[in-house]
């Protein structure tokens, strides 16, 4: 057929062209923050500038070409390429986010926590004030989340019997009592790939209320040490007062690099 013809004619420009489609999809849309940290987005971005100049050369070069009287049958090796191409294009945030949550896991944030210290040596920003621990009232945010919780897990005796405001999901894990979750975030150091829980354990006892897996909350309480089987006491966040809120649409926390 002669549209299998030009196609085959146009066969690089074309697979090059769904390529861009894809990355430029990935960049200004929001599914990018689903897989990777914000400090590698300027690589995907000369990735999208070399693949649109790639795109160009190929519809000079086949513009250039005859059309083949029998198309060669090796069109359909393109195949392959094309539902690659269709895989970066389906999902979404959320799709992504929850196939991070493997229902009733045995993780428990100290052990996420300590593999991201283990990866390298971040330290917070300039702007210092949110970093701020001396007081006897802490208040968790996106910006200082990573930095705090993981000096809360280095050094939990400094933060003991201080007022702690957090905002997460709920996380239920096996190695937990019953009224007990881990106020979570999803913490990408580099990649998807490496996503983990970060939080606190926040133990709900004093609360006359049931928490549903996954379901967001703004929650405040006052900082214990408990031995949970580790090397040393566990930081555990005794509630005192909770709020539900709306999922976060950017819910994942990304260590900075300075």
């Amino acid at each position: 057929m002669k549209l299998f013809r030009y196609i085959y004619m146009f066969r690089e420009f074309i697979l090059l062209s769904l390529l861009f489609i894809s990355l430029e999809r990935l960049v200004n849309g929001r599914q990018l923050y689903s897989f990777l940290n914000p400090g590698y987005h300027l690589f995907v971005n000369l990735a999208l500038v070399t693949v649109f100049f790639l795109t160009g050369a190929a519809l000079f070069i086949s513009a250039g070409r005859e059309p083949e009287d029998n198309t060669p049958r090796e069109y359909f090796k393109y195949f392959v390429f094309i539902v690659l191409v269709a895989l970066l294009n389906t999902g979404s945030d959320s799709t992504a986010f929850s196939s991070h949550l493997t229902a009733g896991n045995s993780i428990t944030p100290d052990v996420s926590m300590n593999s991201f210290s283990a990866a390298g040596d971040l330290k917070p920003g300039p702007d210092s004030d949110i970093f701020n621990t001396s007081g006897d009232f802490i208040e968790i945010t996106k910006e200082n989340y990573y930095f705090i919780v993981n000096d809360i897990y280095s050094a939990p005796e400094k933060f003991a019997g201080k007022r702690i405001s957090i905002d997460g999901f709920v996380y239920k894990s096996k190695k937990l009592k019953q009224k007990e979750f881990v106020i979570a975030r999803l913490i990408i150091y580099c990649c998807a790939a490496d996503a983990g829980i970060g939080g606190l354990i926040a133990d709900a006892g004093g609360i006359n209320d049931n928490f549903r897996k996954n379901e967001w909350l703004r929650v405040e309480g006052v900082l214990a040490l408990e031995n949970k089987g580790g090397e040393k006491p566990a930081p555990v966040l005794k509630l005192e007062s909770f709020k539900r809120i709306p999922a976060d649409k950017e819910p994942y926390i990304y260590p900075v690099y300075n």
